[in-house]
């Protein structure tokens, strides 16, 4: 069985590479970000 990476950016899924973000995207600007972790 293989995996493919599956990413989820403003609604939307798609691979990685083939989802863009903006310039003006605050947290690509300020390096902000949400986690998640599982215990």
């Amino acid at each position: 069985m293989t995996y493919t990476e599956l990413a989820y950016y403003n609604g939307e899924y798609g691979l990685p590479a083939e989802l863009k973000i903006p310039i003006e995207e605050r947290g690509f600007i300020f390096g902000e970000g949400v986690y998640e972790a599982v215990l």
